[in-house]
């Protein structure tokens, strides 16, 4: 709404005499010599310009005006306390000009200060005043004005309160008098309106209009004002429309602007009309989705921005105006191009409003709005996160008991839900209910938008049911009450009646997947239908689309039950319809083909001629194959495309299967997003960790060794890798690129840092803008990575910069050894064999094997170990002593286990590599990659136990030295080139014999006597320990900073809800791995951890070593010895003592001996405790070099 209802337009002739006075290019430049130009013509210009549409050519006139002598002498008047006598008019009128310099000062420079003068000043004149004074109407009209303008700048309530009592006590005194009171009339009905805006009090606009409907039927056709006037009265019942939604009152208004504007003909043609007329034109769009109206609003108000100087004091708003059309054009189509010219208008807008502004947050909302609609596109994390920025900002701006407040909340909401169906943070479904819920409390009764917001909850509390399984029946019974009722109370013809349909028949889908009652896929389809038919058929591509492949998932499901092949044929047809209504860079895209993929399939059925059938399947692949490719497509939609499209092609023998594979290994870096934190991307792990078995067992068909080598290397330990990627030295860059080369390093350790957060838990509305912000800042700061990393493989020379290693690479991790890496696959079992020396890869399969034996060999030690009582048992029985393993039972499932092992894999990899030996010496040393239910299982003490010729050579450590890798870059970090440290190394050790909170473990002061006498034989080596309470957490990685070596001997915890979380127990409190993991120690060697667990994966995402003793690794020790489970208390001390023992041998001490040096002290403790009691010397393990 204008805050200048009297402005018009200047005259041809007005401008002439304007520009014969002052020489006119852009308001800002204009250069006027005060001599030269007389007071009197000064004057006259800023009198004609005064209600001008041209007003900003009063700025330069104005400006010089204030250089003459007038208005100080008047200031000097007033601030040297000469006071005019009730009655004295000349005096008041002298103040009274003095005001209106003030005033216009105010309007030049926004400044307050001029206004806090012109209230003071005009409070002064009216003293003189009586109350029956024909001049004190002006003098309380100007406060009314200056109290309305100081709510403009600071939107406090008191403010337009009191321009209120004044305006009114004004309109009194002028109706005593034989006087127009129209300006009165206007000026009092914007007040209410301001006030409306405020508070959506509907007495309050309901007055503006009846204010102004007086001035209207008052009023003659020639008042020079009436199209004004008009155009204010259409601003108030189009602002009551808004809030009730009545078409009557839209069309009234838009019949009034367009009166207004027939009014004013050629250069006269008023811009803030034209403004009002297509803003009016917006709200009947958003209600009733008539394209018609949207283009002729753009039109209008392109129009008045043409017609509008730079300086113009609407400018900012107009702008936005016409930004805010562009997005409610955009928010029913696809134009991307549209959406960045429409944010850079908003941009523009926002950037020239002067802070502090009340319509600042509007601002905000609508850059939002646009960057919602950059989302649906382009599915860019950033885009999502630009939406929650501003409306947050916004929110923050508006105050506290702002009646619209329920609007603010409403969009925050939806914003946090898109970004929780995007990301899947259960922080940000959490937030979008809260923010929803407390909207729709603060939304009065009869509100236009209680439908939207009823319907807005209900599809945020079904995105709920994906964290909250248990109450998934009552929460989808919930989001159908909400949109039901949504339903009941919107008009047929609004523009969100087919959405809201389609929320509640996509509800009733989900309901019918858990009951199975027909009446809801029934339901479903019909309030789908119904949609379709309502929904436009003309700009509403995206819209139609989502309706037709919610409509086809819907027959999809009831073909499934009833087998009916309408059903199923109507689902296709539904689903072809939305494939072709968008194109494959829109983000719906992926999802439709990979639905429509799934329905040919279904199409593939066995029983019609192979002829008609065939197609189908063909069809189906390359809707897959389409999906895989679209740029904007979800990861976890392309991902999973690219896996059905490389298992048909693996199925039925196509040749474009490794294509297929090639695909989904490239999409898995975006499934598991670096803009995650850590515990957020192991959450995703289990969604992708099959198919790199399957790529590799497919490879391995194909005598494809390389490859398959490379994809098992790509497939194992994803979050490490990315971490080593973070850390990986770019001095070749460096000296070739220096700027990006910063740029990137810059990113990746602020990247490192702020994936280790932990997710915080939180409640409450308030806006964490801190939080947010780190969020974001992750967000953006993975983005920025990706984009430079494109860059630099942009480069000649750094085409393959930071890629996943080659095989030729990967080979010469084999130095001390030979690595097998074996594969489990549901399709094929298989090792592949790296021998030092060769970039040969030698295949062994591994027919006998299947991944269901590994299964039930899991599950069969899982329970032998709980049977044995060895197992974390809360924080208190760690490492301790265990019950009697004299057990026949327990121990032969030990056995079965171990036999299996050796006779499906050992057994075969050793016999084809010729390491089956048949005399005495030292053995190989063997490195194990293992993959899935592999790697929780003992392969280093595999063999037959219960064969009476013990000569027979059948266990495992007969042959080799046993270590494991959690991957090939993990040994080729460790086999770096040792520094002087390796061999003369400085060792601390850390005992906690009482640790609060947990058991004792006495035999660690034994343990670490043991480690000490070693030591201390040794001239080169220097030992130091930390024990009992002086062991904090902050001493002991202080003390691992600085030393080469560290052995724990203490209590430790294995997390599988957070890996993270997992650790060591010390004085203090926990170790983390969290926190062991943002030091990167450099050339460190032995890492011994004389602690239960500290091996022991999470079976969830097995191939991901999240372990302590993993987490060592990735810290920078080259060799860890570890534990898969529980430990004797008893047994450390032996062990320690003959691993150190063995490691001085020729007095120096080289961790690179470590595994050795474990598999004699194992060889010392079978001996003392027999082969038989598995659970005493299994547990023990070598990784790394």
């Amino acid at each position: 709404m204008s805050n200048h209802p009297g402005v018009f337009i200047l005259s041809v002739e007005d401008k002439s005499r304007v520009q014969e006075t002052l020489s006119v290019n852009e308001c800002p430049g204009i250069s006027i010599d005060p001599i030269q130009v007389s007071s009197e013509a000064l004057s006259r210009n800023v009198d004609i310009l005064e209600h001008s549409a041209d007003y900003y050519l009063r700025n330069p006139c104005l400006a010089t005006l204030r250089t003459k002598s007038s208005l100080s002498l008047c200031l000097k008047t007033f601030e040297g306390g000469e006071s005019s006598e009730p009655g004295d008019h000349g005096s008041v009128k002298y103040l009274a000009s003095c005001v209106a310099e003030l005033d216009r000062c105010f309007q030049l420079s926004g400044d307050v200060q001029e206004l806090k003068k012109a209230i003071e000043y005009t409070i002064h004149s009216m003293k003189s005043l009586s109350e029956n004074d024909p001049l004190l109407p002006y003098f309380l009209n100007k406060l009314g004005e200056y109290y309305c303008s100081r709510f403009d700048h600071f939107g406090q309530i008191e403010e337009v309160n009191q321009g209120l009592d004044y305006l009114s006590k004004a309109l009194e005194l002028e109706s005593n008098h034989p006087k127009d009171t129209s300006f009165a009339l206007v000026g009092l009905g914007m007040t209410y309106a301001k006030r409306f805006e405020y508070c959506r009090k509907l007495e309050d606009i309901n007055k503006s209009i009846e204010l102004q409907t007086r001035v209207f039927s008052n009023t003659s056709y020639s008042h020079p004002d009436l199209p004004y006037w008009l155009g204010e009265l259409g601003n108030y019942l189009a602002e009551r429309f808004f809030e009730l939604g009545d078409p009557e009152d839209i069309r009234k208004a838009i019949d009034y602007q367009s009166e207004g504007l027939k009014l004013t003909t050629g250069d006269d043609t008023n811009a803030y009309l034209l403004n009002s007329l297509g803003r009016s034109y917006i709200y009947r769009f958003n209600r009733t989705g008539n394209n018609k109206d949207i283009n002729t609003a753009i039109k209008l108000l392109e129009e008045s921005l043409t017609k509008t100087s730079t300086g113009h004091s609407d400018r900012a708003s107009w702008l936005s105006n016409l930004g805010r059309a562009y997005n409610s054009r955009l928010s029913v189509s696809d134009n991307l191009e549209g959406i960045e010219k429409s944010v850079g208008l908003n941009s523009k807008a926002l950037d020239v409003t002067p802070a502090g502004r009340s319509n600042i947050p509007d601002s905000l909302g609508t850059l939002a709005a646009l960057y919602r609609n950059r989302f649906k596109i382009t599915n860019q994390t950033v885009d999502i996160d630009k939406v929650i920025e501003y409306w947050s900002r916004a929110l923050e701006l508006i105050p506290v008991d702002f009646t619209d407040k329920h609007m603010y909340l409403f969009y925050l909401a939806e914003s946090y839900d898109t970004r929780f169906q995007h990301l899947h943070n259960a922080e940000d479904i959490k937030k979008a209910i809260q923010y929803q819920t407390r909207g729709l409390e603060l939304t009065p009764e009869g509100h236009s938008n209680v439908p939207l917001y009823l319907t807005n909850l209900g599809g945020i509390i079904s995105s709920a049911a994906a964290y909250d399984a248990t109450c998934e029946l009552e929460i989808i019974k919930r989001a159908i009450d909400y949109h039901s009722r949504a339903i009941t109370l919107l008009p047929l013809n609004h523009i969100e009646t087919p959405s809201v349909l389609c929320r509640l028949g996509a509800m009733y889908q989900k309901r019918y997947k858990i009951t199975s009652v027909t009446a809801d896929i029934d339901q479903a389809i019909e309030h789908l239908s119904d949609a379709l038919v309502l929904c436009p058929k003309e700009g509403t591509n995206h819209r139609r689309a989502h309706i037709h492949g919610t409509l086809g998932n819907a027959y999809s499901l009831r073909f499934e039950e009833l087998l009916d092949f309408d059903d199923l044929d109507s689902a296709t047809e539904h689903m072809s319809h939305g494939v072709a209504l968008i194109p494959a860079s829109h983000g719906l895209a992926a999802e439709l083909l990979n639905a429509l993929g799934q329905l040919h399939l279904s199409q593939f059925r066995p029983y019609p001629p192979r002829e008609l059938r065939w197609p189908h399947l063909h069809l189906a692949i390359e809707c897959f194959r389409k999906s895989s490719h679209c740029p904007a497509g979800s990861p976890s939609a392309r991902f999973a495309a690219a896996c059905k499209w490389a298992r048909l092609s693996v199925r039925y023998s196509l040749d474009d299967s490794l294509e297929a594979y090639q695909v989904a290994m490239d999409i898995i870096p975006r499934v598991i997003w670096l803009g995650a934190t850590i515990e957020e991307r192991h959450s995703e792990i289990p969604s992708v960790d099959e198919i790199a078995l399957e790529a590799a067992a497919e490879a391995i068909r194909l005598s494809e060794y390389a490859r398959a080598l490379e994809w098992l290397e790509q497939g194992r330990s994803i979050v490490w890798t990315q971490r080593s990627q973070l850390q990986a030295p770019i001095n070749t860059l460096s000296s070739a690129h220096p700027k990006l080369a910063e740029e990137l390093m810059s990113i990746s350790k602020e990247l490192e840092v702020v994936s280790s957060r932990v997710s915080p838990n939180q409640s409450g509305l308030a806006v964490d803008t801190s939080l947010e912000q780190t969020y974001q800042r992750h967000h953006w700061l993975a983005d920025r990575y990706e984009h430079i990393m494109a860059e630099i493989r942009s480069l000649p020379g750094f085409e393959d910069f930071l890629r996943p290693a080659k095989a030729s690479q990967l080979v010469r991790a084999a130095q001390e050894g030979p690595i097998i890496l074996v594969n489990i696959s549901v399709f094929r079992c298989d090792a592949l064999a790296i021998i030092p020396g060769s970039d040969k890869i030698k295949h062994i399969p591994l027919p006998e094997l299947e991944d269901g034996e590994l299964y039930h060999a899991r599950t069969k030690l899982e329970r032998a170990l709980d049977q044995q009582d060895i197992r974390e048992r809360g924080l208190f029985h760690l490492r301790r002593p265990f019950k009697d393993p004299d057990e026949p039972a327990i121990r032969c499932e030990f056995e079965e286990i171990l036999e299996l092992l050796w006779e499906r894999i050992a057994y075969p990899v050793l016999s084809t590599l010729e390491l089956l030996k048949s005399s005495e010496g030292d053995p190989p040393h063997l490195t194990w990659c293992t993959t899935g239910l592999l790697s929780m299982l003992p392969l280093h003490a595999c063999g037959y136990y219960t064969r009476k010729d013990k000569n027979s050579l059948t266990r495992i450590f007969d042959h080799v030295v046993s270590s494991y890798t959690p991957t090939l870059g993990a040994l080729l970090l460790a086999n770096r080139q040792a520094s002087d440290s390796s061999v003369c190394p400085s060792i601390v050790a850390i005992g906690q014999k009482d640790t609060p909170g947990q058991s004792s473990l006495p035999q660690t002061v034994a343990e670490l006597k043991c480690i000490q006498a070693r030591v201390s034989l040794q001239k080169t080596a220097k030992f130091m320990q930390i024990i009992n309470e002086h062991s904090t957490r902050e001493a002991v990685l202080e003390a691992m900073e600085t030393n080469d070596w560290v052995h724990l001997a203490c209590h430790a915890h294995q997390d599988n809800t957070n890996a993270n979380e997992s650790g060591f127990f010390l004085h203090d409190g926990l170790l983390s791995i969290g926190t062991i993991r943002q030091r990167s120690f450099k050339d460190k060697g032995l890492a011994f951890l004389s602690a239960c667990q500290t091996a022991k994966g999470d079976k969830e995402i097995a191939d991901e070593s999240v372990h302590i003793a993993a987490a060592m690794l990735m810290a920078g020790y080259r060799s860890v010895i570890a534990t898969m489970w529980s430990i004797r208390d008893g047994d450390a001390p032996l062990i320690a003592d003959k691993v150190y023992e063995y490691l001085s041998i020729d007095g120096n001490m080289d961790h690179r001996r470590s595994a050795r040096a474990l598999h004699t002290a194992l060889e010392h403790l079978r001996q003392e405790v027999g082969e038989t009691a598995f659970e005493c010397w299994v547990p023990f393990v070598h990784i790394g070099a």
